[in-house]
């Protein structure tokens, strides 16, 4: 995959790290310090200019590559590299950060592929924690509607000793783990769920909270 990553300080040391070993990188980054520091210790293609103008990226040479990763401080920067990278160099997918979580929506308005904000992203997560009893841990499967969630089932719970092939659980719901005392089963039909069991549980979003009702409280309504 052709990679192209603009601007960023750590951000865009931990990702070429990470991405350079199975990827094709090209580096813009607007501090010539910097740049210089990535070209040296990465020994990858790095432009030194402001990557908000058109003529820097075609510098870079990143015309048609598949991805372009925005990283710049600000956010008004980032949509425009974002913009030129995909009307301009035919780059098939953008990804940009944001400084405000409110311009997420407006980042994927403007046909931005993936916008990601930590505070953004941190507020759903929280929402979502607080309605959710007894919930350790739990996140969506990214552009679809399924989540994955782990469980402490409660030390009382109704289905507790029931084979998973009898419970009489929602349709698509998989039960793909279950942690008992320290070690992992891979439960099939005959398994059974204990209380206290921690679960790791795969299922439509919509069944999310009957699941964590059922082995929380143990009601199956």
């Amino acid at each position: 995959m052709k990679i192209a990553i603009v601007d960023g300080i750590s951000e865009a040391d931990f990702l070429i790290s990470s991405l350079k070993d199975n990827n094709k990188i090209s580096v813009i980054n607007r501090n010539e310090e910097y740049a210089q520091f990535l070209a040296d210790k990465h020994s990858i293609p790095v432009t030194h200019g402001d990557p908000c103008k058109e003529y820097i990226l075609r510098a870079a040479e990143i015309v048609n590559f598949d991805v372009l990763i925005s990283l710049s401080e600000n956010d008004a920067d980032n949509l425009a590299i974002c913009q030129i990278a995909k009307d301009k160099l035919n780059i098939k997918k953008t990804v940009a950060v944001v400084e405000n979580p409110r311009n997420v929506d407006l980042f994927k308005t403007f046909g931005v592929t993936e916008v990601i904000s930590s505070a953004y992203l941190a507020s759903r997560q929280i929402a979502k924690i607080s309605t959710l009893e007894n919930l350790i841990n739990s996140f969506s499967i990214e552009k679809s509607n399924i989540e994955i969630t782990e469980i402490d089932v409660a030390s009382d719970c109704k289905i507790s000793n029931i084979p998973l092939s009898e419970m009489k659980l929602p349709s698509q719901v998989i039960i793909a783990c279950i942690i008992r005392n320290g070690s992992m089963i891979v439960p099939n039909g005959r398994s059974f769920v204990n209380g206290n069991d921690r679960l790791i549980i795969v299922s439509p979003s919509e069944t999310q909270n009957l699941l964590i009702n059922l082995f929380t409280k143990g009601s199956v309504a």
